[in-house]
């Protein structure tokens, strides 16, 4: 794992969904018994024993000397199934 405050870090992430919808079901039911994995691509701004901040996508227009980065997930450290970085690609 790496330390919580790295330099963004391209990574592949996948993790486990929390999901609802409108469907009744019966006792005894199995659809939510369903796992949603998502995969993303994106930078890691945040890693620690807690959650895991991935953005998708940043400009090089820097205010106040820094990059932004935005359409960022907070995933709790519980739902992921799996981080890998990708070397050689800085943001």
């Amino acid at each position: 794992m790496a330390d919580a405050k790295v330099p963004p870090r391209l990574a592949t992430l996948v993790w486990e969904d929390a999901w609802s919808d409108e469907r009744r079901v019966m006792e005894g039911d199995d659809y939510y018994k369903n796992v949603v994995l998502i995969n993303e691509v994106g930078w890691v701004m945040f890693d620690d024993d807690e959650r895991v901040v991935l953005c998708r996508e940043y400009t090089d227009h820097a205010v106040h000397d820094e990059r932004m980065f935005s359409a960022c997930a907070v995933v709790p450290r519980g739902m992921v199934r799996e981080l890998k970085y990708i070397e050689g690609v800085k943001a």
